[in-house]
């Protein structure tokens, strides 16, 4: 009798080991915004408005280097997150938001954990106060569609907003940096990537906003999006 209350207890120790490694779909149910409250929170501020609720009931936290009400992007769990999203943004002489993203550290801990859906969209649906229903419901799709994996990829995905900042050639770096996509060659927008112009995009940002996810398939989506105006 002792020794299968000690065999019941020994199970039951491991059991709950076990469940506290492993992420379950419940304690996924959350979202991560980039926020660098310190150079540039508009957007951010935007996104978690427009996830707040709804697919994300946990709750979207802010991330950066852990002041200013965010979590530390070097230490956080990010698999308790189904998706990471950063925000339009835009580096220039006088301010980099996209800094923390280029830390050893940060790119290290996202770069190993990003491993579900990737989507691209070329614009910036979190800037400006005008047609906000139409903006946030495209950016609840978007992270719909990049979270909609992580029950088969056990890792959060990633959403991306346009980079307009002022060097051509040092857009999406950071991208490049904490993503599969290769670091040896230009990040080329092109048919195959799934690029859409013209007329195509304003096509694809309204099937965007009314469909509740994107079945694209497991590429990632890189495509140009609404305007702000």
């Amino acid at each position: 009798m002792r020794l299968s209350i000690q065999r019941v207890t020994l199970l039951a120790s491991v059991m709950l080991g076990v469940l506290a490694v492993v992420p379950s779909t419940t304690q996924a149910q959350k979202a991560l915004v980039y926020c660098p409250v310190s150079v540039d929170a508009t957007g951010c501020n935007a996104i978690v408005t427009a996830l707040s609720g709804g697919a994300f009931p946990l709750g979207v936290d802010r991330g950066f280097d852990g002041t200013g009400g965010t979590v530390d992007l070097k230490t956080v769990d990010l698999f308790t997150y189904s998706v990471f999203v950063v925000p339009s943004l835009a580096d220039g002489a006088t301010s980099q938001p996209y800094a923390k993203l280029r830390d050893p550290e940060v790119v290290e801990h996202l770069k190993a954990a990003l491993i579900g859906r990737i989507a691209l969209w070329s614009g910036s649906p979190d800037q400006g106060a005008s047609n906000r229903t139409a903006k946030d419901a495209l950016i609840q799709n978007l992270t719909a569609w990049a979270a909609g994996a992580f029950g088969t990829a056990k890792g959060p995905g990633l959403v991306g907003l346009l980079d307009g900042s002022s060097s051509a050639g040092a857009r999406y770096d950071w991208l490049r940096a904490i993503t599969p996509f290769p670091n040896n060659r230009p990040l080329r927008v092109n048919a195959k990537s799934r690029l859409l112009r013209g007329r195509q995009k304003e096509r694809i940002g309204r099937r965007v906003i009314a469909c509740p996810a994107l079945h694209i398939g497991p590429s990632p989506l890189i495509c140009t999006g609404l305007s702000e105006q």
